[in-house]
């Protein structure tokens, strides 16, 4: 089965509808690489248009916080730009952003760029000019995105727009056909397995599935986490080696895999699947984060703490490799840094606060 390249880009304060945007779909083996815009993680326009270039679709989450972001906003209406984007662009729009479709809806957001630049402005105006460069940069930003705001938000209404609501309640079809992979309504179908909530249903749903569509790698892999969660872990080692037989290119297959050696504890087949799955798809950084985890296991700390630093470098709001690294970064005795990125994860993850108090 051919898989698209999915950029997601959003807004951090919309990071919830993603994870559970992302959950869904890595349910049927289909990662989606993210991007956000406004935590801080910094690149240049140039290197993110680089990257963003090699993407065959973009899903944009477009939010209140994304309109009024000034790092989600400029880099948006860079790529934009390029005539080549503008039919690889799906914006889903929340529920918060919807006025924009209204009469005079997308004057809220004019006005909001229109008194940004005029602070902006009044700001720098009253700094020393030795000490305003990056003011000055600032304000050249907003003042680019003052000016193109409405016409972003005309282009927006001219594309093919989805509520959240409607997506979840479709099962994702209208993405799964517009980004045209192969087979999509299986895919569909698929989803639809997993959100059935009994987990007999679901399993005898999925054998039926199976039974009609031997040959579908998605199917297995869908079996092979449902048998993971229900930790039978060598009926899911089956099931997973089926879909990477099926489509030996399958990274996450391989990925998922790796964990479920990695619970038999063999840990160094473990480890050739999460090579296996970076080689096929060097931005898996869950992938990253389990060679993390093997090492941790072994107390190879350095090459530990190599790993969940690759898997935050990829995804700098993975709140479990900062938890893990900071683990491994206890287990050295280093606690100022263990504490940090364990308070770091539970910022991004508040869940996580429960084991951090077992450690404490």
């Amino acid at each position: 089965m051919k898989s698209s390249d999915i950029f997601i880009s959003y807004s951090w304060k919309d990071k919830d509808v993603v994870e559970s945007i992302d959950k869904d779909f890595q349910a049927i083996g289909i990662t989606l690489k993210r991007d956000v815009r406004d935590i801080g993680y910094k690149e240049s326009i140039k290197e993110f248009m680089k990257k963003i270039r090699k993407i065959d679709y973009v899903l944009m989450i477009i939010s209140d916080s994304y309109l009024k972001s000034e790092n989600c906003m400029y880099e948006v209406l860079e790529f934009i730009k390029d005539e080549s984007f503008k039919d690889r662009i799906l914006p889903i729009v929340l529920d918060n952003a919807f006025e924009i479709f209204k009469g005079t809806g997308s004057l809220e957001y004019i006005r909001y760029w229109e008194n940004t630049f005029k602070k902006q402005h009044k700001e720098v105006s009253e700094t020393d000019p030795m000490n305003s460069t990056k003011l000055y940069e600032q304000l050249r930003i907003i003042e680019i995105i003052k000016r193109n705001i409405g016409d972003f938000i005309c282009q927006i209404k001219d594309m093919n727009i989805i509520s959240l609501e409607n997506l979840k309640q479709q099962n994702y079809r209208i993405i799964l056909q517009y980004i045209n992979f192969d087979d999509s309504s299986l895919l569909e179908e698929l989803m639809n397995i997993y959100s059935i909530k009994n987990k007999e249903e679901q399993e005898n749903a999925i054998n039926d599935f199976i039974k009609e569509h031997p040959k579908n790698s998605r199917g297995y892999f869908f079996k092979g986490k449902i048998y993971y969660e229900r930790k039978k872990f060598k009926e899911a080692l089956l099931s997973f080696t089926k879909a990477i037989n099926l489509e030996p290119e399958f990274a996450d297959a391989y990925n998922n895999r790796g964990v479920i050696y990695k619970n038999l504890r063999m840990y160094e087949i473990a480890l050739e699947d999460y090579s296996k799955s970076i080689e096929l798809n060097p931005e898996h950084f869950i992938a990253y984060m389990n060679q993390g985890n093997i090492y941790n296991i072994r107390r190879h700390n350095v090459k530990a703490i190599e790993k969940h630093s690759k898997a935050i470098e990829l995804n700098p709001e993975y709140a479990t490799a900062y938890f893990n690294r900071g683990l491994t970064h206890f287990e050295k005795r280093e606690y100022i840094k263990g504490t940090k990125d364990c308070l770091k994860a539970i910022k991004l993850n508040p869940n996580l606060k429960k084991r951090f108090k077992k450690l404490i």
